[in-house]
């Protein structure tokens, strides 16, 4: 008995497969490392500025050991619900500041100015876990000021985090590892998918165990030749579509077992190769 041929996988189309599935790997781990420590550093270190902006405040308005909050995720939502007020307050005290104008209301805006700094500051803990109280109340005040304007003393601040930035790195995560994941799928699958062909009766089979010969054939299907798929539609009314990149070896069977079915349409060797 003739020995049976096998597929192989394409290198080339197995390497291009490899690489993309490392693209994703490595977005995946971008998107990780970005989500579990590069934006929640920065974020913290956003709440740490802004808590020394608002202690600053509180001190100036001779608040300081008044400030912080025991309850601070309740603190947040009734400083939220005066957001638009806050904002308006801050924004004049800045045009006060920048046209030199008069101090006075600076005073009268105070208290709004410090809970304008509150919501700033609760807000960015809100986005790193922050908000308990063993961080938003301070046995010594003071002494946290201190150090806080120590740490910033020469230090930028830093950019502050949308809500949105940690939820989009961890969906660029799952994009990446999911990806890869299912390159790894496609790749594993198509190692796995093995045709076998006998040149002698030039017999073809499927990775299924079916077995199709030149005679069971009753059309070559090539309308996507030009993709590299070829439908076997068979005397039984069933149809195979073969993926003739992957799997090296069987465009070569299928053209002998075209010529053998139907020698006055196979091609030459020479078109076939060229069509390829």
């Amino acid at each position: 008995m003739t020995d049976q041929l096998t597929s192989t996988l394409n290198r080339g189309w197995l390497i291009k497969m490899v690489v993309v599935l490392a693209v994703f790997l490595a977005f995946g781990v971008w998107g990780l490392y970005d989500a579990t420590v590069l934006y929640p550093s920065r974020g913290r270190a956003d709440a740490s500025y802004k808590q020394k902006r608002y202690l600053e405040l509180a001190q100036a308005s001779g608040r300081l050991f008044e400030s912080g909050f025991v309850e601070p995720q309740q603190a947040l939502e009734t400083l939220e619900a005066r957001q638009a007020d806050l904002a308006k307050a801050h924004a004049k005290a800045v045009a006060i500041e920048g046209s030199g104008g008069n101090k006075g209301e600076l005073v009268a805006l105070a208290p709004q100015l410090l809970d304008h700094a509150a919501l700033q500051w609760l807000a960015a803990e809100s986005l790193v876990g922050g908000l308990n109280a063993s961080n938003t109340k301070p046995a010594d005040p003071a002494k946290r000021l201190s150090e806080l304007q120590e740490l910033w003393k020469t230090t930028p601040p830093p950019k502050s985090l949308e809500k949105y930035d940690i939820p989009l790195q961890w969906a660029f995560t799952v994009i990446g590892f999911g990806g890869a994941a299912w390159m790894l799928l496609i790749v594993t699958r198509a190692a796995s998918t093995k045709f076998r062909f006998e040149p002698a009766s030039q017999t073809l089979t499927l990775p299924g165990g079916r077995t199709i010969a030149p005679a069971d054939v009753r059309e070559f299907d090539k309308r996507k030749w030009d993709k590299f798929f070829l439908t076997l539609n068979l005397h039984d009314g069933s149809s195979h579509k073969l993926d003739l990149l992957r799997n090296v070896g069987l465009e070569e069977w299928c053209l002998a077992m075209e010529k053998t079915a139907f020698p006055e349409q196979a091609p030459a060797p020479e078109q076939a190769k060229a069509e390829a």
